[in-house]
């Protein structure tokens, strides 16, 4: 399947973010009419909007999903063994030394090699009306990832284990209630990761 790729850019005061929304023709795919959306349908549905009509010309004031103020997730749990496919899907990705490079070799890697990948860099939006704190947010997902009806919103933190948990579990915490809110998904539907080569994290709202 063909990989296509759009690239956006974000000016927050004097300094503009480029990001590169990686994903497959299958966005382009029609649904079928006659039956209920599924949660990977609706997920298209977004990303093909996403990809085509792009950023809202004033996501430059929007609010990161780095900003304070979000609420916390109920509960963060490590996954281990089996549960944690990502580890085993980075073995092989050197991208300790890649220098300011690693998201992009890592998420490289990852949109190559995992079957359930379906994105990275996915932009995501909302307007106030819709937040919780009555602000517009806007952000990127690192990787995006499709399991039978649950939506993965993962983000990679190089270290994952030492990383300041409810700052990255607040972020991450954004990314699932934007995707709720744009693509209809239930948020029960939406599983919140965030790992490194090593571990991973599952976030739960």
């Amino acid at each position: 399947m063909d990989q296509i790729t759009r690239v956006f850019t974000k000016k927050r005061g004097d300094y503009l973010q480029k990001f590169e929304f990686k994903t497959y023709s299958i966005i382009f795919a029609k649904p079928p009419v006659d039956k209920a959306k599924s949660n990977f349908q609706k997920l298209l549905k977004w990303m093909r909007f996403a990809f085509i009509y792009g950023l809202p010309s004033n996501i430059g004031e929007y609010e990161t999903c780095s900003a304070a103020r979000t609420p916390q997730p109920k509960e963060i749990i490590p996954l281990l063994g089996d549960e944690n496919e990502l580890a085993a899907l980075m073995q092989g990705c050197n991208y300790r030394g890649y220098s300011q490079y690693q998201h992009e070799t890592a998420l490289a890697h990852l949109l190559k090699h995992d079957k359930k990948a379906l994105a990275t860099e996915m932009p995501l939006w909302i307007n106030a009306e819709q937040s919780p704190n009555g602000k517009p947010w806007g952000g990127s997902v690192d990787l995006v990832r499709v399991k039978d009806q649950t939506i993965e919103i993962c983000d990679f933190k190089p270290d994952a284990n030492k990383v300041n948990q409810k700052q990255v579990s607040a972020q991450i915490y954004r990314y699932m209630w934007m995707i709720h809110k744009q693509a209809g998904i239930p948020l029960d539907d939406i599983q919140g990761v965030y790992f490194d080569e090593k571990n991973a994290y599952s976030i739960k709202i």
